[in-house]
């Protein structure tokens, strides 16, 4: 497994003032996508709940101080969010809402759109899916600086 499971090309990390963990954001993603992918045990489930609900606890501490966030650090935290949260083998209404947040804030995220577009998968919205799967591959073509 590819263990870069955020592209953060998409988000000027650099610029980040207020959210100064993001190698801790991304240690707790790529272990929560690991098990993910590569824990079929029967604890798979309770243990990939208790990894993220760890995550969103911490994700949601830093957005109650959103008066001091940039534009750019809330979008971020809230992709995070629906990506952990779209780990949970069911549909999120919270992952799709967190989706939604992120990309009105930031909508050049194609791994973004990917995540929405897996949430709406899980949703049974499969027309909405493939517009959102359509739009990033759109997104990945354009030239990015």
């Amino acid at each position: 497994m590819d263990k870069k499971t955020i592209n953060t090309k998409y988000f000027k990390i650099e610029e980040f003032k207020n959210v100064t963990n993001v190698n801790e954001y991304e240690i707790k993603i790529e272990k929560i996508s690991e098990i993910y992918y590569t824990d079929f045990s029967e604890k798979r489930n309770d243990v990939l709940k208790t990894n993220i609900m760890d995550l969103i606890k911490i994700i949601d501490e830093k957005l109650q101080n959103s008066n001091i966030l940039s534009k750019n650090e809330i979008a971020y935290l809230y992709f995070l969010k629906s990506l952990s949260l779209d780990r949970l083998p069911d549909y999120s209404k919270q992952a799709e809402e967190s989706a939604s947040k992120s990309l009105k804030l930031n909508p050049f995220n194609a791994d973004n759109y990917n995540c929405m577009a897996h949430i709406l998968w899980k949703k049974k919205e499969i027309d909405s899916a493939i517009n959102y799967f359509q739009k990033s591959l759109e997104i990945v073509k354009l030239p990015f600086k």
